[in-house]
């Protein structure tokens, strides 16, 4: 079976905004399983797990109005990257 056709119900999920807020949880609940950034893992209790399969997150750049020369500049970087990486199609101007 596969992570997309794995469907876990559970009526004790906990949601968080904050990414950080997951090791605490996991910390203080002894059967807890939770998502986190490598770098959140640093300074806690928490373990990182093995897995076969890579768990991708969705990351969105942001700006308040139209993007400074600066701003402009890292979008264009990233956006060159991900187009020779083949995979152009993933980013969307919203």
């Amino acid at each position: 079976m596969s992570l997309l056709q794995l469907k876990i119900a559970t009526t004790k999920a906990i949601r968080v905004q904050i990414s950080s807020q997951v090791n605490k949880i996991v910390e203080q609940l002894p059967a807890a399983l939770g998502l986190a950034q490598i770098e959140n893992l640093r300074g806690s209790r928490t373990v990182e797990l093995s897995i076969d399969y890579p768990i991708e997150q969705e990351l969105k750049l942001v700006t308040l109005g139209d993007p400074s020369p600066e701003a402009q500049a890292v979008i264009d970087a990233v956006r060159a990257v991900v187009a020779k990486d083949g995979i152009e199609s993933q980013i969307k101007t919203q």
